[in-house]
């Protein structure tokens, strides 16, 4: 007696081919969501941190235009002034969970006051270069990241 059966539906072998190459899908999936949601974080972070760059340059351009600057404003700040780029709750609760907060240092350069070869007598100009440095530990944790600025401001009369 020769009964074929003709059952129709998967194979052991076939199931478990399918549920391989789910599973590799999902993984990779979920990796490719984590790295994103890093890189995400790592352009908020260097947009927070030209913010801040920007506002500290803005904050010395109009103390030249000013033209109130002491000897130590012209020495410049090395030191640096420490701010937050990133925390995940308010910056009062900043201090609390320090190792969820990125910090960033501004600095400033030494300022000369030059002078226009076209005109020297009235055009006198200061060179300002400020920049923040921070270590991002979503893009770089090795590598200290930096955004610089600089212009030229002549101080009004």
């Amino acid at each position: 007696m020769n009964i074929k059966s003709n059952r129709s539906g998967f194979t052991y072998i076939e199931a478990m081919v399918a549920v391989l190459v789910v599973a590799a899908a999902s993984v990779s999936l979920g990796y490719g969501v984590v790295y994103a949601r890093g890189q995400l974080k790592a352009i908020a972070i260097k947009h927070r941190a030209l913010d801040e760059v920007t506002s500290y340059m803005e904050l010395w351009v109009s103390r030249f235009h000013d033209n109130h600057i002491s000897a130590s404003d012209l020495a410049g700040d090395r030191r640096g002034e420490e701010v937050i780029i990133y925390s995940p709750f308010s910056e009062t609760a900043a201090d609390e969970l320090v190792d969820d907060v990125i910090k960033g240092t501004l600095y400033r350069s030494k300022s000369q006051k030059k002078y226009s070869s076209y005109n020297p007598a009235y055009f006198g100009y200061y060179n300002l270069e400020v920049w923040i440095e921070w270590v991002d530990p979503f893009c770089d944790p090795e590598k200290p990241h930096e955004i610089r600025l600089s212009t030229n401001v002549i101080p009004l009369q």
